[in-house]
């Protein structure tokens, strides 16, 4: 199964199956960053605030700042987040466990 990944031009951002978040140079594929997202993430996505990172091994969605390549917040979402999308103005998360899609404020971090 392919790693989810996501791009924000002009870089790539790849999960890894050890819980380590790569940003890469969509370019030439350089390495610019890694975060250690403590679990692995299962869907990743670039929407309000940054990119977010659903980890389901931890009931958790990340919110990484992309500039600064670290966790800007961690929102606990009980039911194993699994699936991401995003408007201009909301995150929506899938809890694969609990059978539910949930809404997220992307300023409040809840």
């Amino acid at each position: 199964m392919l790693p989810p990944v996501d791009y924000a031009d002009p870089h790539l951002w790849l999960a890894l199956d050890n819980g380590t978040l790569i940003e890469m140079d969509g370019a030439d594929g350089a390495i610019l960053a890694e975060v250690d997202l403590g679990g692995t993430a299962g869907d990743l996505e670039i929407g309000p605030g940054g990119l977010w990172a659903a980890d389901c091994q931890n009931d958790v969605v990340h919110v990484i700042d992309p500039l600064t390549a670290t966790i800007r917040g961690s929102i606990d979402v009980p039911g194993c987040p699994t699936r991401l999308a995003a408007d201009p103005g909301t995150v929506w998360v899938v809890q694969g466990r609990a059978g539910t899609i949930s809404r997220l404020d992307p300023i409040e971090l809840e």
